[in-house]
């Protein structure tokens, strides 16, 4: 539905809307002030009666003030008298607190109702009041009487001391004085100043309407037209036009910016020009008739015409491509304004040769979406092409040889595997062999030469277990298992299998476990334990003696059966240097090649701790600064037990130590516990860890507190590598000397 003002306002030329604003907008304004006058004349007027109307009421209350209070009725009613005589228009009337006329200027009303005279609503409330409360209005009342217009004015009469001998004091009020005064000739003289108020502003209003309407003739509506004039132009197709306009105003600006609008225009149309002559590939356009309008050399260099005869001819004669009947790309966006992007087709130039292309196309329209017609580049495929058919067969070739590959790699994974478990067999004949060596009588020479093959059989058999986990990881036959277990056994048996080392190498091991972390969780306890290990293992490997290693154990998240822990090795070592610090956690890497010599391993251990992590749903990362040393950080998903148990808090052990003044020391129950319980412990983490290494120096240990007969057995089953029955003998052991292992 048309809004017949926008209508209006669109048909309307802008000098004549100029104008009208001008009129509203100067009449408002001049209309408004010229009521604000007339308000303001009128109600100094009205004002001035007022005060003359108090005045006289003063005069005449003054007047009959002592005549009342003696009760002089001739001298009131002479007083009255000259009121009528001598002013003219002006009613008094004196009332009693029952609105009853008692004496008047208006002698027929006497003895009348005040009320009958008082046609206003507002003077006859004012004057119920002044006699309810005795206070006068503070101001005069409008009135009617006769169609004639009046001011009222109202004064109490209180009952003052004099008056006290006739009324008594039993009231407050007892009356008023009312004063009407005609106002008729002071509105009349109102009307006569509004009247020539408004031929004045009038005149006022048609000068200052045609002086501003030819002000802004002069400095806008000529200069408007001008650029309209110019823009009809610059429509029209000429983009050389330019508009002198010096003026700092806003049309001024208006004009500067149409200047360089124009200028802009000629710039990119140059910009087209010039791209489109530097387009190297075979470019075309099409007028919507679908013939050529535009082609450049290479496009008719393509098709074998020169650009003369291809423009103007129909697009489908000049290409005769292999899609212009169904499915050409230019007549698509010209008949749906869709852009096509990497069709692929043939055309044939005029010796008969297909040549397989890719054409891209789109709509060429103007800004108010009319279609003027529609451009393609072409590109020339036939080298792609044959690249293409080398490359299929290359990557046919390369297919089978992956294929090939992964078979073998799997094969080699499959043998490692089982390897391992063939190798590690009599690797630990060979460690069990050399530890009972060892214990004979040998010579230095001997015990020297065991020794290597005692740490050389460790180290390799640490290196057969690293290739074991390693070779299920890459035939992805590693699994996690799931099974309930304490935090703390976990942390406590990875501490006493180092703390022995620890000490040999004078480093400090420190553990701290969040109060909020759960103890009770259910996962693959082992696999935890091993990458705890790996890390603190490392730790110690590359800390300095008086170094110290952190370890510690914190909550990320926890719900009612799941928990998120993150658990940190920190180390004083030598650290990581940063062109090492995005290849540590690959397989068979370490920090540099002179750490490999210097100490022992792989380079498989953080791999598979990564994987581990991996399969039990956390991440691995770490934080190193060369020589201060390094943090290693990783996250684990455990669930969480039914029942949680609180962990133990228990403090470290002090060392007691009791010697007699013999030969031969004497040990005590308290002290035997307290020394030989711990290592008991120490022998049992090994144990569950199946770690050779470990379980032998342990084992060292116990020996030089207990006897051969109570350790023979044990002993027996540990060269039969049978840890299961070992850890049995172990608790039974710990039940002889009065202790426990848990």
């Amino acid at each position: 539905m048309r809004n017949p003002i926008n209508e209006l306002l669109k048909s309307t030329r802008m000098r004549t809307k100029m104008f009208v604003v001008t009129v509203v907008l100067v009449g408002f304004f001049m209309g408004l002030s010229l009521y604000q006058s007339l308000v303001i004349h009128k109600k100094t007027a009205m004002d001035q009666v007022a005060r003359s109307s108090d005045n006289l009421m003063e005069n005449i209350y003054s007047a009959i003030r002592f005549p009342m209070s003696i009760g002089d009725e001739k001298t009131i009613k002479e007083q009255m008298k000259d009121v009528k005589e001598r002013i003219y228009d002006i009613q008094v009337y004196i009332l009693d607190f029952r609105r009853q006329i008692s004496y008047a200027s208006e002698k027929e009303r006497i003895n009348s109702s005040m009320e009958k005279y008082l046609n206003g609503n507002e003077s006859r409330k004012a004057l119920a009041q002044v006699l309810a409360t005795g206070k006068a209005p503070g101001e005069s009342f409008p009135d009617i009487e006769n169609k004639k217009p009046f001011l009222v004015t109202i004064k109490p009469i209180l009952n003052e001391s004099s008056c006290r001998h006739c009324h008594g004091t039993g009231r407050k009020v007892l009356g008023a004085m009312v004063i009407k005064q005609h106002v008729g000739d002071v509105l009349a003289a109102i009307v006569q100043t509004r009247n020539r108020l408004v031929i004045y502003f009038a005149t006022a209003l048609i000068g200052l309407v045609i002086f501003i309407n030819f002000f802004f003739s002069r400095l806008v509506t000529q200069r408007i037209r001008l650029l309209g004039k110019k823009t009809g132009q610059v429509a029209a197709g000429d983009v050389t036009v330019k508009v002198i306009d010096d003026h700092q105003d806003s049309i001024g600006t208006l004009s500067r910016n149409f200047n360089q609008m124009v200028k802009s225009i000629r710039d990119r149309m140059e910009y087209a020009n010039s791209l489109k002559l530097g387009i190297s590939d075979p470019f075309f356009t099409v007028d919507p008739e679908m013939n050529v309008a535009f082609i450049n050399e290479a496009a008719a260099r393509l098709v074998g015409l020169s650009r003369e005869e291809a423009i103007g001819m129909p697009c489908c004669e000049v290409f005769n491509s292999s899609v212009c009947k169904d499915e050409c790309p230019i007549k698509k966006a010209l008949e749906t304004g869709e852009a096509t992007v990497g069709q692929r087709a043939t055309i044939k130039n005029r010796k008969g040769r297909e040549i397989p292309i890719m054409a891209s196309s789109a709509l060429l329209k103007d800004s108010s979406g009319k279609a003027l017609g529609g451009f393609e580049i072409i590109r020339d495929l036939t080298a792609e092409v044959k690249a293409e058919k080398k490359l299929q067969n290359a990557y046919l070739r390369e297919g089978k040889a992956k294929l090939a590959a992964e078979a073998a790699a799997r094969a080699k994974s499959d043998f490692l595997a089982n390897m391992s478990h063939e190798i590690r067999t009599p690797m630990n004949g060979v460690i069990a062999a050399t530890d009972l060596a060892m214990g004979e009588d040998s010579p230095p020479k001997v015990k020297h030469y065991l020794g290597i093959i005692q740490s050389s059989a460790y180290s390799l058999l640490e290196i057969i277990n690293d290739i074991l986990d390693f070779s299920k990881i890459e035939a992805d036959k590693l699994d996690i298992e799931t099974h309930t277990f304490l935090l703390d056994e976990v942390i406590e048996r990875v501490t006493n299998v180092f703390m022995s080392k620890a000490v040999k190498k004078g480093i400090e091991l420190l553990v701290d476990i969040d109060l909020e972390v759960p103890n009770a969780l259910v996962g693959d306890s082992l696999r935890l334990q091993q990458v705890i290990k790996n890390l603190v293992d490392n730790a110690i490997k590359f800390t300095k003696k008086g170094g110290a290693i952190f370890m510690g154990v914190k909550a990320l998240e926890k719900t009612s059966d799941r928990a998120t822990l993150e658990f940190f090795v920190k180390d004083t070592g030598i650290g990581i240097t940063p062109e090492y610090l995005d290849k540590l956690f690959k397989p068979f890497t370490q920090a540099d090649t002179s750490t490999t010599r210097k100490h022992t391993g792989t380079g498989l251990g953080l791999s598979i701790c990564k994987r581990l992590v991996e399969l039990m749903g956390g991440r691995i990362w770490f934080e190193s600064e060369s020589g201060k040393g390094s943090t290693f950080s990783f996250t684990v998903r455990l669930g969480r037990q039914s029942a949680d148990q609180k962990r133990k808090l228990v403090p470290p052990a002090e060392t007691i130590v009791q010697e007699e003044a013999m030969d031969t020391p004497v040990i005590s129950t308290e002290v035997l516990l307290a020394k030989v319980i711990p290592l008991l412990k120490q022998l049992a983490d090994a144990l569950e860890l199946a770690d050779p290494e470990e379980i032998n120096i342990s084992f060292k240990a116990v020996k030089e507190h207990l006897d051969f007969s109570t350790l023979q057995e044990l002993e027996n089953q540990l060269n039969d590598y049978d840890y299961g029955k070992a850890l049995k003998s172990l608790e039974e052991i710990a039940a002889k000397i009065g202790g426990r292992l848990n």
